[in-house]
């Protein structure tokens, strides 16, 4: 909300956590609805030439929330290649938004092909 660059996988010098209960509660109840009205939209099979081999289900969840966003940490952006914002969860009544998937937006999200992210950057 400040308008400065964040990483979530690393803690800076002047790194604040200072999350009350309130906060922490609603990120417990948003996850439980992420959980409860997700829908799988592809499955993925990868394997390497090392036969290292996953499975990985990618599922989408239409949340209505309020968000903030800033830019993504430039170690961060170095380390996966990733540019773009980075999106936190606000105090806020989260809902999910079953009128996406009557959306104009649900059928590019349906035809993309999630198996040409590079998936083994992401940690």
């Amino acid at each position: 909300m400040r308008g400065k660059q964040i990483d979530p996988f690393l803690v800076f010098d002047d790194s604040r956590y200072d999350l009350d209960e309130n906060y922490l509660q609603g990120l417990s109840r948003l996850k439980s609805l992420i959980q409860a009205k997700r829908r799988k939209v592809q499955s993925i099979k990868k394997k390497w030439a090392n036969g290292q081999s996953i499975k990985i289900s990618v599922y989408v969840t239409p949340i209505i929330g309020s968000f903030c966003s800033s830019e993504y940490h430039l170690l961060g952006q170095s380390r996966n290649g990733y540019g773009g914002l980075i999106y936190l969860p606000y105090l806020s009544d989260f809902q999910a938004d079953e009128s996406f998937w009557q959306s104009l937006e649900v059928d590019y999200l349906l035809s993309r092909d999630f198996s040409k992210i590079h998936y083994d950057v992401i940690r």
